[in-house]
Order: structure tokens, then sequence, then C-alpha cells
């Protein structure tokens, strides 16, 4: 194994990084791949990009599309975040509201009521997709975020944001 192609994008170490070769499987494509698990912060991560990306990557794959927010999805957001604001602090009478009167806010992401976290709190967001939420949670003020998912090639990455 070459150590030196194998230097960890994400703290620069290059020792006793272990090599994998991982085989494609979405969208009936079987190609082989090398990854390597870095031996410092045990991040993985594919050796070299494909050139030819969009042999793997339709035009229409999910994680592409880049939607202008609707109107509608503003106020969602702005509600979520009003709501998570009074979770946390009690501080919010717009997210008591949102809570109170509509089931969608008063339903989501319980985790965050008083005690349990708070803007500092670290959150790991397993299933994250393309990390949808994630981004979410730091425009409303968080900042210890990482996301885990299964990537193209079933096999976990981290998304850190």
């Amino acid at each position: 194994m070459d150590s030196k192609a194998n230097k960890c994008r994400i703290c620069g170490n290059d020792i006793d990084n272990r090599e994998y070769t991982v085989r494609k499987n979405m969208f009936h494509i079987y190609d082989e791949f090398l990854y390597f698990k870095c031996a410092n912060c045990g991040c993985l991560q594919i050796k070299e990009y494909p050139t030819n990306i969009s042999k793997y990557y339709p035009s229409d794959y999910y994680s592409f599309s880049r939607k202008k927010k609707t109107l509608h999805q503003i106020i969602v957001d702005f509600l979520m975040k009003c709501s998570l604001s009074y979770r946390i602090n009690r501080l919010n009478l717009i997210g008591l509201f949102a809570i109170r009167y509509n089931d969608y806010y008063k339903y989501q992401l319980p985790c965050f009521d008083k005690g349990k976290c708070d803007y500092s709190s670290k959150i790991l967001d397993i299933g994250c997709g393309t990390g949808t939420l994630l981004m979410q949670l730091r425009g409303f003020g968080f900042s210890d975020l990482t996301g885990i998912d299964p990537s193209f090639l079933q096999i976990s990455f981290i998304l850190m944001v």
C-alpha cells in the first residue's frame, strides 16, 4: 500500500491507513473502487475520484436537485426554528404556539426538549441522506453536527457541516 497516496483529506494523516476494495452496486454497475480508512481519525474515503462520475450518478440523481425554497418552505423552516428555540429554552412564544396547535411541530424532534440538549450539543444524524436536516439545524444555530448515510458504494461516509 502506498501511504503517500492514502493521505487523509480530513486530518492529513498518511501513516497506517488501511485500504479496502469495494464494488459499486447502485444502478446495476459493478465497478470496483479503492477506499482507505484513516488510522488517525477513522474517516473512510475513496482513494481516487472517478473521472467519469456521470456514469455513477445520472443527471436526475436526487442529490443534484437544487430547488429554490418556496414561500411555504420558508414559513415551515421559520416555524421549525421557533419551535426548536422554544423546546430548548422556553423563550419563543411563536414556537410555543407552533408546538401547541400543529401536530407537525409537536412531534418533530422531541430530543430537543428542555434539558435534553442545546445549541452546542453534539448531534449525529444516522441516515442523513443529502444532509438536509443537518443544514437546517446549522441554519438554526447548531454547530456540532455529523451525519452518516450509506454512500453510493454501500459503505458509510461522514458528512460534517
